[in-house]
């Protein structure tokens, strides 16, 4: 609760600041009843295994907010940074570039991963995406001109914007904005109801196909690309 109530402080201060205008339409999805899936072949899970990070004064950090698992490495977030370890633990590299200027963020609040590497991280009180390649060395800036909690990236010029805020109020759930037309294309309005409510998405690039979990009524969304 305490984490809602300063999301929601921070972006009514920034819903007065200009920002661009995008063109919003609506757009299509298919939607599946996670209550009405039967016959689901079991999963099993075959092994569990203990990875004890490396830590030292450089790398401590207190609550991760996220954890991706990509191509044997572990990506660990928090509001500040982003670690990264191999799958042994062994500290590979970090993201820690708070700041307003350039190739910066105020604060993390969602972060995504390519098959490659790159580190897409999400400043949802300004607005902006940063893509970094090259374990931090090099980036590029993505300027949604939205105030958003969470994303994801299928590419460079598709990204899903989830729990988005217009004037101070979280009225859209999710949205497909694309950086070169500068359009948001709605996908699901934010029910009163729900108003506070946090989904997730999450994006398989390979496939073109973007996943939208509703907590509340258990309902999957998937929108192609």
């Amino acid at each position: 609760m305490k984490k809602i109530l300063i999301i929601a402080s921070l972006f009514c201060l920034l819903a007065c600041q200009h920002k661009q205008e995008n063109k919003i339409e609506k757009i299509n999805c298919r939607t599946i009843a996670v209550d009405s899936l039967t016959d689901l072949p079991e999963q099993k899970i075959k092994q569990i295994r203990y990875i004890p990070l490396e830590t030292n004064d450089n790398i401590l950090f207190g609550d991760s907010y996220t954890a991706h698992y990509v191509n044997n490495q572990l990506y660990i977030s928090t509001s500040q940074k982003v670690l990264v370890f191999d799958k042994k633990g062994k500290f590979v590299y970090g993201i820690d570039k708070v700041g307003q200027g350039p190739g910066e963020y105020t604060s993390i609040w969602d972060i995504d991963i390519t098959q490659q590497g790159d580190v897409y991280i999400a400043d949802g009180t300004s607005g902006k995406i940063i893509k970094y390649m090259s374990q931090g060395s090099r980036y590029e800036e993505y300027m949604t001109g939205e105030q958003f909690l969470n994303f994801a990236g299928l590419n460079d010029s598709v990204f899903y914007l989830a729990n988005v805020f217009k004037d101070g109020q979280m009225d859209i759930a999710l949205a497909k904005y694309s950086p070169v037309s500068k359009n948001l294309l709605l996908c699901q309005l934010m029910m009163d109801y729900l108003k506070m409510v946090v989904y997730t998405v999450m994006a398989h690039p390979f496939i073109g196909l973007v996943i939208h979990y509703t907590t509340i009524s258990c309902s999957l969304q998937s929108y192609r690309k």
